[in-house]
């Protein structure tokens, strides 16, 4: 139902499995973040475009069963890319 061009950030293939990686680093401030995370418009313009794109992506990540994640930047941090990386090496291992 898209039509344009969308891309992700990363696309991490471990064993012929594809997790897509889209880090969010425009929704730099907690009142952005939290607005994403709830659904709620930004009063900024650029920023509330940003943040429906994201859940269109979201959405056609889930759409297609896809494994995704979607990292704001309270969730960018060594342990958080540890964890998804941990969880499919597992899997694959």
């Amino acid at each position: 139902e898209y039509s344009g061009n969308m891309n992700c950030d990363y696309l991490i293939i471990l064993n012929d499995k594809k997790v897509y990686i889209e880090l969010a680093g425009i929704l730099g401030n907690k009142f952005h973040q939290e607005a994403y995370r709830n659904n709620i418009p930004i009063n900024s313009k650029s920023k509330e475009i940003y943040r429906q794109k994201l859940y269109q992506k979201r959405d056609i990540f889930e759409r297609n069963s896809l494994d995704y994640y979607i990292l704001l930047p309270d969730e960018m941090n060594e342990n958080t890319y540890k964890r998804i990386l941990e969880k499919y090496l597992k899997e694959v291992a």
